[in-house]
């Protein structure tokens, strides 16, 4: 509780205060996901008692864990409702909103899956000397067998013979594929 008062101290003079004591402040809702949906290439989520400020991280299944495709900063004049542009992939695709804010604790949205009638993307050979070539240009990463980022782009032809030989990973369209390098 705040009150103002009138005070006056030796040497300082009289004058108004502001003191707070004995109250807790009162205990909010905790925030919930109303609803998450992608509707055509738009993720949309509404949140209910949203806090003064935080963060939305919008984050999709790549390969074997959850990656931030984008980060929404709260603004609480859009009434806790929000929309992203997202990016299909071939094939099933899976998306999720992380709410991180300091005054609670993390909350995270439902999943929400859906396939993707993009044309599926070929990536070739799995025994490669000089290249690999992908069925149409696309973002990729390569990875070592110990998950160190060694190569990333976006391409139809990789160049790959900078690589070492011994195996590596190429995550690409929502996908993870082992190949050697000769």
């Amino acid at each position: 509780m705040r009150r103002s008062i009138f005070v006056g101290l030796a040497g300082a003079g009289l004058g108004w205060a502001t003191f707070s004591w004995g109250q807790q402040p009162l205990a909010m809702p905790a925030p919930a996901f109303a609803y998450v949906r992608a509707e055509q290439s738009v993720l949309w989520w509404q949140t209910r008692n949203e806090p003064p400020s935080g963060q939305y991280y919008v984050e999709t299944w790549k390969g074997q864990n959850w990656q931030t495709e984008n980060v929404v900063t709260i603004e609480p004049e859009k009434k806790a409702t929000y929309g992203q542009v997202l990016y299909f992939q071939a094939g099933l695709n899976r998306y999720r909103v992380r709410l991180q804010a300091p005054s609670v604790p993390t909350l995270v949205s439902s999943v929400v899956e859906f396939e993707s009638p993009n044309e599926f993307v070929r990536v070739f050979p799995l025994n490669v000397t000089d290249y690999l070539y992908f069925s149409k240009p696309i973002q990729y990463q390569i990875t070592q067998a110990n998950g160190q980022l060694v190569l990333k782009g976006y391409a139809k032809l990789v160049d790959c013979r900078p690589l070492s030989p011994g195996l590596y990973w190429v995550q690409f369209d929502n996908r993870r594929e082992k190949f050697l390098k000769k």
